[in-house]
């Protein structure tokens, strides 16, 4: 997942067949960077260039890019622009269901995993109206309501806010 937030020297086809709009690299050479980097705007011309090559049609109107940068002052970057059309910049965006944001804060993903815990206790709170024993309650609480919020927690648990992981417990108690 870092490869594809974070500084990318030069995509690799298939990453880049992937998941063209996320890759943005934060700036110019650097003798840390390599001898290969490649300006962004170049890795994305080589990018579309192997598109093309391999019979590959890029949706420009799906595409959107993310720049991680931590430096200060964060300088403002090019604007990428693919076959004429200019690529939006957005500061979140959702990948394989996890909310990510350009500072790497997990507290959008935190706001969405609530959203949907709320809505899946509201389910298990419907089934207890019900009296489902409490071994069926449990189970649908594992399969339903638990993985929604532990989804993905190997990426975003060790580096959540004290005030963000209070949230999740808060929700997770409510049972």
């Amino acid at each position: 997942m870092a490869a594809e937030l974070g500084a990318i020297s030069k995509p690799t086809p298939a990453l880049a067949a992937a998941h063209p709009g996320q890759l943005q690299s934060s700036g110019g050479s650097s003798p840390s960077q390599g001898a290969g980097f490649q300006s962004p705007s170049y890795a994305m011309e080589d990018f579309v260039t192997w598109c093309d090559s391999n019979h590959l049609l890029l949706n420009t109107t799906k595409t959107r890019e993310m720049v991680v940068d931590f430096r200060r002052p964060r300088p403002h970057p090019e604007p990428v622009i693919i076959k004429g059309d200019c690529v939006e910049v957005v500061h979140t965006y959702k990948y394989l269901g996890v909310q990510l944001d350009d500072k790497l804060d997990w507290t959008a993903n935190t706001v969405a995993l609530c959203r949907k815990g709320q809505s899946h206790l509201y389910f298990l709170r419907r089934l207890a109206s019900f009296n489902i024993c409490k071994k069926l309650l449990q189970i649908f609480y594992q399969s339903v309501v638990a993985s929604a919020l532990l989804y993905a927690v190997v990426c975003w648990g060790g580096s959540l806010k004290k005030k963000d992981a209070a949230r999740l417990d808060k929700l997770g108690n409510k049972c």
